[in-house]
């Protein structure tokens, strides 16, 4: 079980506003009710509504621990729903950007290995590394700010690709459906 602090928690009125899950995502429901109900409340605010804050308010939420296979499963599962242009169009830049993000970490292996081969400048490497080297570096400060680095660290750069391989497999795979 895992404690939850500064989390929307609209109330029924609000989901009455916006509907409830669209049965007709597979996957990527939440997500896409989410984004609905946070445009209502910020038009809700333009309207002039205002709404409480409450700081010490607590929730909980069971987390399982999955293993290997499960999690690269999961990832399959999350990649699905960028193929549906309605939970696409939900939050446009958002999701844009998620897939960018995919296809970058997906092909950067890729691209690595045939720059090798086909002798590219060591420049052009370099820059095409950069946002991911950008990256690497800001979870590394964070981490060391956090006073949470450990070795585990240096495993993260396996672990973005095995990631996000899954969900542009998940991706290309709601295409197909």
């Amino acid at each position: 079980q895992m404690c939850i602090r500064d989390r929307l928690m609209p109330r029924k009125k609000l989901y009455e506003m916006v509907g409830l899950y669209d049965e007709n995502l597979r996957v990527g429901e939440d997500a896409e009710l989410y984004n609905r109900v946070v445009k209502k409340l910020d038009e809700l605010k333009r309207e002039g509504y205002e709404f409480l804050y409450t700081p010490n308010a607590v929730s909980y939420e069971d987390k399982q621990d999955i293993g290997f296979f499960d999690y690269y499963k999961k990832c399959i599962w999350y990649g699905e729903p960028l193929a549906n242009w309605r939970y696409f169009r939900s939050d446009l830049p958002g999701n844009a950007i998620k897939l960018m993000v995919i296809t970058y970490f997906t092909a950067l292996p890729i691209f690595l290995i045939f720059s090798i081969i086909a002798h590219l400048s060591t420049t052009y490497i370099a820059i095409s590394f950069m946002p991911f080297f950008l990256l690497y570096l800001y979870i590394i400060f964070r981490s060391i700010m956090i006073k949470e680095f450990s070795w585990m660290v240096f495993l993260i750069p396996i672990l973005l690709f095995y990631k996000y391989v899954g969900l542009f497999i998940g991706f290309m795979k709601g295409i197909k459906e």
